[in-house]
């Protein structure tokens, strides 16, 4: 059997949405129901790498180690005002946020927004340190996050990726903490 081509897999999209479309003409459904998005294909390897190497923790990785760290990166669909870490908990995860918008905040005040591109909790990966804030979604999103017990795991397989990472953290932690 042949795969599709890409004009194909369009087509065939484009057929649903109509298909789709034309039975939900007239019916009673909630307005969030109509609002689903259609651009939930998965993230390409790399793409995932590029959105990965943003964050100081891998820009010193070559093409084949970020390639590693991307496998091992998921993809999820997050709903708005779902808060994804909580400050003072304990990291266990890294995310990426490939579109929607996130808050952060410290001491239950806004200090920023976050957007597609945006990451945190990188440090989580490395050290056992409590969050320094709370980040929730503040608009339907779409993440990469890769969970501390892959990573651990990845770095045991790889120690040039571990020596990379952990002089990445060193050149990031202040003077006085040496």
């Amino acid at each position: 059997m042949r795969s599709k081509t890409t004009s194909e897999s369009i087509r065939e999209r484009s057929h649903l949405v109509k298909r789709l479309r034309d039975r939900l003409n007239g019916a009673k459904f909630p307005q969030d129901l109509l609002c689903i998005p259609l651009t939930l294909r998965p993230v390409r390897s790399d793409a995932k790498m590029k959105l990965i190497s943003k964050c100081p923790l891998f820009t010193g990785l070559s093409h084949r180690e970020l390639h590693r760290v991307a496998g091992i990166a998921d993809e999820v669909n997050l709903k708005a005002d779902k808060v994804l870490i909580r400050e003072g908990d304990r990291g266990r995860e890294f995310f990426v946020l490939i579109e929607g918008e996130a808050r952060v905040s410290r001491k239950g005040k806004k200090v920023a927004t976050l957007r597609g591109g945006d990451f945190f909790g990188e440090v989580s990966l490395v050290s056992n340190q409590p969050r320094t804030a709370t980040v929730t979604t503040s608009t339907p999103a779409r993440a990469l996050v890769v969970n501390d017990r892959d990573f651990q795991s990845l770095i045991k397989d790889s120690p040039a990726i571990a020596v990379k990472v952990l002089s990445a953290l060193a050149d990031r932690l202040p003077p006085s903490s040496l």
